[in-house]
């Protein structure tokens, strides 16, 4: 029985295959080629790529990205099936290399059992069977076609010069991955320091425009009652990027909530949920500062390394 798609419905350019895929969710019969296959991993490459820096920029801790990697689990495993059975090999293969990678995370819990040196032993002959078997799967996934009807359904169209080329594109990719992650890896961390050092010093800016415009406005009266997060608001006391949703609420660069208040004489500023480091250097920044004092223990013993940074002026 033919198990393959008419000639007409194969996917002809990398989002068909996408789509192709997707589409054949629990399908883990008949045959797909090498393009369809590598252009699958093409996309979900970058699919996985923009849900990762969706992470980073909305800090959601791998919660798109690992929400996307379970969606595609399934499909992943069920188009190497498929691939398999294109170059006459059987699906089942595609579980050795997952399959010795949990033993290896099992054999040290025996070592009480079995004792170390049979362990260590039998590790290292997983290791090596592992990387065989994933060597070897890379290999068949990226071989032609078979050209004969086999017992998986019917040969799969000529592969064209331009399928050919996306084939060795997406392997490309395959092969510098690794190299790809650590420079992403390298780029995110230097925009993540940049980005602490802008939100630090944007930080110590509000501070001081919030000190000077609060000694200004409440100069004339010589007390500082009515003093509020809603009053520099109203009075414009607080630069215009502090404004939150409310009257009464403002907001720091970090994200964390400012707090204004004051006993009549003294004035109280707190700004909650700075990062431990940064709050250190905006302690730096004004400790010496005439009229203004930092509460001490401001950056120590921090909750989850945020911290809450409160000045007192006068």
């Amino acid at each position: 029985m033919d198990k393959t798609l008419p000639s007409a419905e194969h996917p002809t350019n990398v989002l068909q295959c996408y789509q192709s895929v997707i589409r054949n969710y629990f399908n883990f019969k008949g045959r797909t080629s090498r393009y369809e296959y590598w252009s699958f991993f093409f996309i979900n490459s970058i699919v996985t790529i923009l849900m990762l820096l969706v992470d980073y920029f909305t800090n959601e801790y791998a919660l798109f990205s690992s929400l996307y990697t379970l969606f595609v689990i399934i499909p992943f495993f069920s188009v190497g099936v498929r691939r398999l059975h294109d170059i006459n090999k059987r699906g089942i293969y595609l579980l050795v290399p997952p399959l010795l990678l949990i033993l290896s995370y099992i054999f040290p819990l025996l070592i009480p059992v079995l004792g170390k040196p049979f362990i260590a032993s039998a590790m290292l002959i997983c290791s090596l069977a592992y990387l065989i078997s994933f060597i070897t799967i890379i290999y068949w996934l990226c071989k032609k076609s078979y050209t004969e009807t086999n017992a998986y359904g019917s040969p799969l169209p000529a592969e064209t010069p331009h399928q050919y080329k996306v084939f060795l594109a997406s392997m490309l990719i395959f092969l510098l991955l690794p190299i790809l992650s650590i420079l992403a890896m390298g780029i995110i961390s230097g925009y993540s320091k940049a980005s602490l050092t802008y939100k630090t010093n944007n930080t110590i800016d509000q501070i001081s425009t919030l000190v000077t415009n609060i000694r200004r406005f409440y100069a004339p009266t010589g007390s500082y009652k009515g003093l509020n997060n809603a009053a520099a608001q109203t009075y414009q006391l607080a630069p215009s990027d502090m404004f939150g949703s409310s009257p009464d609420y403002l907001v720091n660069p970090f994200g964390g909530a400012v707090n204004i208040s004051t006993d009549g004489q003294l004035f109280s500023i707190i700004y909650l949920d700075l990062p431990q480091e940064n709050c250190r250097q905006v302690f730096q920044a004004f400790q010496n500062m005439d009229g203004l004092i930092v509460a001490p223990d401001s950056c120590s013993d921090c909750v989850n390394n945020l911290c809450g940074l409160q000045l007192i002026g006068q």
